[in-house]
């Protein structure tokens, strides 16, 4: 009969909701009942007979939290999401990314009920590791990594199961726990572990004084007068029940009633649990995550927030990361982790007498302190040899530039440091050797790409600047040139127009940038002011990556066409 009611109840909720049920897919699972009886009842429901252990809203029921295989339907999420080509074709930074956004958020729900099992390593193997897992886990501005710690989630998930047990007593679920587990259960004690820095507010004091209860000083009673805990006869019951006292502690006894009698007590007030981190006395997750990472690792004093918000790639940043905590790896470094190296091939690729170490490779070389001296001398800014990352990174932040040109100083500094990683592995995987003057360029490409990715226009408000749109054509055989030259105003200020004599397209443009370079050196102001050219053809220059339409090229392409049908070059400025 109760079955039959319970069917039409879910009838009704079907009806009302507009939810179908489908009974086919759920199933009864008996607990000490007989198997004919179980199994009317599941012709009644016309459903299948259930067994434990059984799977229900992706979590397992039935089975021993403790062990391993518990976590199995964890494990298989995690496969279904990161498929091992993924591990192969993405960048160390790519896969933070990942584990914050998605796999860190599959276990969850799972985390909240059962304490997850902790190893490493795959089929038995562990792989090297470059960086502590505690320190990967710790916050970007304490010198971690952002990556969620599982672990320290999985206990502040629990921890809220034992503080919602304590403001919650009377709650029908909380009855039903602790009438079916009791406080001493395993599945319980898991739970109970967890739990932080709970305090107890006695304002009416209607209930026993707990030796395990912080409610009084600065931590709980036991830790205060821990040998009359100690002879305590219920350490989980009242204060005052003890075993045969000697004289000395009696004295012990006059003391602790003076501790509680100094407690304050509002009859009006109910006793109530706080929390002691929380101004309100509220238990938050987020809080609690924040204290136990931050109680974790290793602290540094450099300014991890200024890197992770330098305006160039992922990757770089973490690359940089790697350098200010000194996990680059390096021979020096990969020869302290165990990987044999011979002491020959642990030499610096760019000078060949010292040990490639982090420092010395990015900054004590003698070689790469040239580079630097060329880097800085493009700002006109004086290079000063430093010792480490730390002293190089706090040198280009007091470098005295205002407004956006100090982000782009930035990025051409870092674009540097990354081109000095890349030409190295070049070096050593592939026997290719850079020149000072290739090393520079490529850094100095690299700067303007990632500034142009950054800052969609480039304005230098310190000095004026001047853009040239220029274009070269051929056209029925003939070849012409045209641009036009424009302040940051949009106004123009120059202009030509004219044949060009030029084989093909390419050379045509080409030689319409030098009629605009010329036309720079023979006006007055010409060093008043930064030039920015802009051409049409992505083939006249190796370090133009991509053709571009902008609007400015519009009036080029016209003068272009009009100059290929002139007898001789028209030039025009004021």
């Amino acid at each position: 009969m109760v079955v039959e009611n319970m069917k039409f109840i879910l009838r009704c909720f079907e009806t009302f909701s507009g939810l179908s049920i489908n009974f086919k897919k759920s199933c009864i699972v008996g607990f000490g009942v007989n198997e004919e009886f179980l199994y009317r009842l599941t012709a009644l429901c016309k459903c299948k007979v259930g067994v434990l252990p059984i799977c229900y809203l992706g979590i397992p029921l039935g089975v021993d939290s403790r062990r391993v295989a518990t976590s199995d339907v964890v494990v298989e999420k995690f496969r279904k999401k990161l498929a091992g080509w993924k591990c192969r074709s993405m960048s160390w930074a790519a896969r933070i990314v990942l584990v914050n956004a998605v796999l860190s958020s599959l276990p969850i729900y799972f985390m909240s009920l059962f304490q997850a099992a902790v190893s490493g390593g795959l089929d038995g193997k562990r792989k090297m590791a470059k960086v502590n897992w505690k320190q990967i886990c710790k916050p970007k501005e304490n010198g971690g990594a952002g990556v969620v710690n599982l672990e320290i989630k999985n206990k502040v998930l629990l921890a809220k199961w034992r503080w919602r047990v304590m403001v919650d007593k009377n709650a029908l679920w909380s009855k039903v726990i602790l009438a079916k587990y009791g406080s001493n259960a395993k599945q319980w004690r898991a739970i109970v572990e967890n739990s932080f820095d709970v305090r107890l507010n006695r304002w009416i004091g209607d209930k026993d004084f707990k030796w395990k209860d912080h409610w009084c000083g600065n931590c709980p009673l036991k830790f205060e007068f821990p040998r009359l805990f100690r002879l305590a006869k219920f350490k989980n019951g009242s204060v005052f029940y003890y075993s045969a006292l000697l004289d000395r502690e009696w004295g012990m006894i006059s003391r602790l009633l003076d501790w509680v009698g100094g407690v304050v007590l509002i009859p009006e007030v109910e006793d109530r649990i706080l929390w002691k981190h929380d101004k309100n006395g509220e238990f938050s997750v987020k809080q609690l995550t924040k204290l136990m990472v931050d109680g974790v690792g290793v602290d540094f004093s450099f300014a991890f927030d200024r890197l992770w918000k330098l305006k160039v790639p992922s990757r770089v940043r973490y690359f940089l990361w790697l350098i200010a905590i000194d996990r680059v790896p390096t021979k020096d470094f990969l020869i302290k982790k165990g990987l044999k190296i011979g002491v020959i091939f642990n030499i610096c690729p760019w000078c060949n007498r010292e040990w490639e170490k982090t420092d010395h490779l990015f900054f004590n070389c003698i070689f790469i302190n040239g580079f630097w001296k060329r880097i800085f001398n493009w700002w006109d800014i004086r290079w000063k040899k430093v010792n480490n990352f730390e002293d190089f990174y706090s040198c280009c932040f007091k470098v005295k530039i205002l407004g956006s040109c100090k982000s782009l100083w930035l990025i051409a500094i870092v674009a540097a440091v990354w081109s000095i990683w890349l030409a190295r592995n070049e070096m050593v995987f592939d026997n290719k050797v850079l020149k000072m003057d290739t090393l520079v360029f490529h850094a100095k490409m690299r700067a303007l790409l990632w500034s142009r990715a950054a800052f969609d226009e480039c304005r230098f408000h310190e000095r004026l600047w001047f853009k040239f749109n220029v274009s070269g054509i051929v056209f029925e055989g003939v070849q012409g040139g045209g641009g036009v030259l424009r302040g940051e105003d949009g106004i123009v200020r120059a202009l030509f127009s004219g044949p060009i004599d030029a084989g093909d397209a390419e050379s045509t443009e080409l030689g319409a940038i030098i009629i605009a370079l010329d036309i720079i050196i023979e006006i007055s102001w010409k060093r008043t002011g930064s030039l920015i050219i802009e051409i049409g053809s992505r083939e006249v220059l190796s370090w133009t990556l991509e053709k571009t339409r902008k609007h400015g090229n519009e009036m080029a392409d016209s003068l272009a066409i009009a100059g290929a049908n002139r007898t001789s070059m028209f030039k025009a400025w004021w």
